[in-house]
């Protein structure tokens, strides 16, 4: 399966929040591999950008204050030792979505965990507008009218 940009960066940051999300209030630690998406072989030739880009995921989550932690980063791969949602995200993750009265954060882990590759896309596309407060920048930018 090949992702867009756009889709990659998603469905990491979704990998990564609902891993959270399940664990909290207990930090986690949380490195490139666990949110490598889509699943890749060592073996591939393109693992190392696809870790580098999970990498850029989790700099990404720390530094716009998503995720907190200790950020451990080097060019290719990085960790977040301790991490944990920051508060912020943690209430948009706890607001109830839809009629059926759960989480947000909890649909996200059923979702990553039974849904179609259609309903994993959409819901990560929703935990992104939720948490960034407006459709994820990068959909925006490079996004054609006749997409939406």
């Amino acid at each position: 399966m090949t992702l867009s940009n756009i889709a990659t960066f998603e469905l990491q940051l979704l990998r990564a929040v609902a891993a959270l999300y399940a664990q909290h209030p207990k930090p986690v630690n949380m490195g490139s591999l666990r949110i490598l998406a889509p699943h890749i072989e060592a073996g591939d030739p393109d693992y190392n950008i696809r870790v580098e880009e999970a990498a850029g995921t989790l700099r990404w989550l720390h530094r716009n204050g998503i995720v907190i932690g200790d950020l451990h980063a080097g060019e290719d791969i990085a960790s977040i030792g301790d991490a944990q949602l920051s508060l912020a995200a943690y209430v948009k993750l706890r607001a109830t979505e839809g009629g059926g009265g759960k989480t947000l954060g909890r649909i996200a882990i059923e979702t990553l965990a039974s849904g179609t590759e259609q309903e994993i896309a959409a819901i990560a596309a929703l935990v992104v507008q939720r948490l960034c407060g407006r459709e994820s920048a990068f959909r925006r930018v490079n996004a054609s009218p006749t997409s939406w």
